[in-house]
């Protein structure tokens, strides 16, 4: 629990219900908008924009990328977070006597309460020195390591793009524009209906379960809130719409010869809607070990692609990202703290 200080119960419990009415209400309210849209009471679009298409359709730039580069940050990821592993997990080994004390009587009633140790490293286990048990690696450390791989990937891929690829931050639509920030505010409440509607059936079959909520519960504290807020809801949308919107998406998309944007391309065709699907579902299952978060990730993915798709701006995708992964982290953080539900 985090400890009484500036902030008390009533305040947490006060967030947790504001955050929770402000959720319902954007996913009445996108309800509201895509049953206008369908009845053809189409005065704004799914972007705020004055438009016969449900997503506004802007000019695609030059693309100095191909799906290579995605693999190639993929593989960078495991580079990364492989180097940085030992590094930032430096456990400190039991004494002798700690590692190796057992009750005599016990090991005569009992053998095997003192179990050898497996030579093969186990998921998760940290290698030590012979005859000491392994350690887990801490959660804390996990998530750090994932931050780090995340940002030095992102890194080192927009170097590349630059210098091997000629690409600028303005054609790989880095560079956000104040439109996008209108416009994303916009399509997630379009987007979070479905989704949520999606994610609150699936919860009652299997449950969730995210290393980050898991930390913040692990170690409840405003500094552990602040780094997670940071990682999940600042770093994480920004690297993960770049990983699978520009470089997977886009690259299917030049593979492909996708021409969605233009105004003279049908609403639905095959060049248009396997970038989607593909990349969607590879979303999804990168998000496997959540419980059932990857089938309604598959269809956030969906309507993230469509949107990056037409409009070409991933600015626009981030903000969605930003706005859905920060608000579920404070939710759970003033959830815990409020003594809601637990």
């Amino acid at each position: 629990m985090y400890d009484e200080g500036t902030f008390s119960h009533p305040f947490f419990l006060g967030g947790y219900f504001i955050l929770t009415g402000a959720v319902f209400s954007a996913v009445l309210i996108g309800s509201g908008m895509w049953l206008a849209w369908m009845a053809g009471y189409r005065r704004r679009n799914l972007c705020g924009d004055h438009s016969d298409y449900l997503v506004t359709r802007l000019p695609r730039p030059a693309q100095h990328w191909t799906i290579a580069d995605f693999f190639l940050m993929f593989g960078t990821i495991i580079v990364v977070g492989s180097l940085a592993s030992p590094l930032l997990n430096k456990p400190i080994a039991p004494t002798v006597g700690q590692a190796t004390e057992v009750a005599p009587a016990e090991q005569a009633s009992n053998p095997e309460a003192i179990e050898p140790v497996e030579s093969a490293q186990q998921p998760g286990v940290l290698p030590n020195q012979a005859g000491v048990p392994p350690v887990k690696m801490d959660l804390a450390k996990r998530v750090g390591i994932q931050m780090l791989a995340n940002a030095t990937s992102f890194l080192i891929l927009l170097a590349f793009l630059h210098l091997a690829r000629d690409a600028t931050l303005e054609n790989l639509s880095l560079i956000p524009r104040l439109s996008d920030l209108r416009r994303g505010l916009v399509a997630t409440v379009w987007i979070l209906a479905p989704v949520l509607l999606v994610n609150i059936a699936v919860s009652q079959l299997v449950e969730y379960k995210h290393s980050v909520t898991d930390l913040l519960a692990e170690k409840n504290s405003m500094r552990t809130f602040a780094a997670l807020f940071l990682s999940a809801a600042v770093l994480t949308p920004i690297v993960e719409e770049f990983q699978f919107r520009l470089l997977l998406q886009g690259g299917l998309q030049k593979y492909f010869g996708d021409t969605s944007w233009q105004d003279d391309h049908p609403r639905f065709s095959y060049s248009s809607l396997a970038p989607l699907l593909v990349s969607s579902l590879v979303f999804a299952v990168m998000h496997l070990g959540q419980g059932a978060a990857p089938i309604p990730l598959f269809f956030l993915a969906l309507g993230l692609g469509v949107v990056y798709q037409r409009t070409n701006r991933l600015w626009i995708t981030i903000v969605v990202h930003m706005i859905l992964n920060g608000a579920t982290i404070t939710m759970e953080f003033c959830r815990l703290n409020s003594g809601f539900g637990g």
